[in-house]
């Protein structure tokens, strides 16, 4: 095994070269952050929305198969659990209601 006779070496390297860095930018007011090509961008991803939607659908599908984690005698293989997930897929896009 190769020894380093200077551990802190690279550490201070990198510090070096990173300290100015975040100095820059926490020392850069707000207003000069917005003038960043790509600023508006994040800026509009990180915005919260005035308001909240009226409602929030979340579903999910759980298939087991024969061998699947806690699954007892199933009867349906992992190739015929992928097929029915696909077909589910199919139907659900085309706007099926499961409830």
């Amino acid at each position: 095994m190769r020894s380093i006779s200077r551990p802190g070496g690279l550490c201070w390297a990198l510090g070096t070269l990173v300290v100015p860095l975040v100095m820059t930018v926490a020392w850069t007011p707000l207003a000069a952050l917005a003038q960043i090509p790509g600023g508006a961008i994040v800026d509009s991803l990180i915005q919260v929305p005035r308001t909240p939607p009226e409602r929030v659908v979340v579903a999910s599908i759980f298939l087991a198969f024969d061998g699947s984690v806690r699954s007892e005698k199933i009867g349906r293989t992992r190739d015929q659990a992928d097929s029915l997930a696909r077909e589910l897929l199919k139907v659900a896009r085309a706007g099926a209601d499961f409830d």
